[in-house]
């Protein structure tokens, strides 16, 4: 087993590992704390190799977007659901879940509770290699890059490998995704955060210690 194929083995084994880990931290967390809540999820998913790289944090792509997201209480019935669900919606939730009111200010909703339509959900980032966005309205997913290309679009019911860019055809959707972009940058761009100081060696020397820098 060599490249590529090796690569894919080891992320495997390294997810399998730390599901390994977690089950035995549930296990001793509940053993003394029977009655947590707890909730798995995570901040970006991986490229391996799709598009002939690997790593995260430069595109917007399904296999870095997409993650998992699980509540788990010994009181909770099991189930299921592929419906395509923003990270705001995380707080209303536990707050529903421990019979908490919610907040006028949240902006998610309750993630147990059925929609009528789909909903518009959103992602942003300001990163070195990367700026831009992404909006999800049911299967359709436009994406907003900072420079050029400038926008994409795909359906995912159809093209859930995102092969197919529909931007040069779907012109009007194109002007419709990229008003509710502008629209929602403009309210969020009073709470984006301001340039990062530099880091100092020795933080550069931490962060590639945790691999979070190149060499």
């Amino acid at each position: 087993m060599q490249g590529m194929e090796r690569v894919r083995y080891l992320y495997d084994a390294e997810v399998r590992y730390t599901d390994d880990r977690l089950k035995d931290l549930v296990a001793l967390l509940s053993e003394k704390f029977p009655h947590t809540l707890y909730v798995f999820l995570s901040d970006h998913g991986e490229e391996l190799f799709e598009r002939g790289r690997l790593g995260h944090g430069y595109a917007f792509y399904e296999e870095q977007m997409r993650v998992p997201c699980m509540f788990y209480a010994p009181w909770l019935t099991p189930q299921r659901s592929r419906e395509r669900v923003s990270t705001l919606g995380i707080l209303p939730t536990l707050a529903a879940l421990l019979g908490l009111p919610p907040l006028s200010v949240w902006e998610g909703r309750n993630l147990l509770e059925p929609v009528e339509r789909p909903q518009v959900i959103y992602g942003y980032t300001q990163r070195p290699r990367i700026e831009g966005g992404v909006v999800y309205e049911g299967a359709r997913k436009y994406t907003h890059r900072v420079p050029p290309p400038d926008a994409q679009l795909f359906d995912l019911a159809t093209d859930p490998l995102e092969q197919h860019d529909l931007a040069s055809d779907q012109t009007e959707q194109v002007k419709y995704f990229k008003r509710l972009w502008e629209q929602h940058w403009e309210k969020m761009a009073p709470f984006v955060l301001p340039e990062a100081p530099a880091l100092t060696p020795e933080q550069q020397r931490q962060l590639q210690g945790l691999g979070y820098l190149g060499n």
